[in-house]
């Protein structure tokens, strides 16, 4: 389940979205159980996180996918 304030951060990323006119190039999938699924069907796993991410398990299955990975360059102590 998520979280309220990860729940805010979806809508915002929609609405944004919706701004750039990129719906059709974009799917929100939600919560989903079907991960290695998911990342065995990907190319790259992108994740822009808005804080520091002490310790990100989905890099660990990205990388144990074999997918290239791509984030945000954040530094301890940096705040948004």
């Amino acid at each position: 389940m998520q979280r309220p304030h990860e729940q805010d951060y979806l809508n915002e990323l929609k609405i944004q979205a919706n701004n750039l006119d990129l719906c059709d190039r974009l799917q929100f999938l939600g919560q989903r159980s079907d991960v290695a699924q998911l990342l065995a069907a990907a190319d790259i796993h992108c994740q822009l996180n808005t804080g520091v991410e002490p310790f990100g398990i989905t890099f660990i299955e990205a990388l144990y996918a074999s997918l290239p990975v791509v984030t945000t360059n954040m530094e301890v102590g940096q705040r948004l």
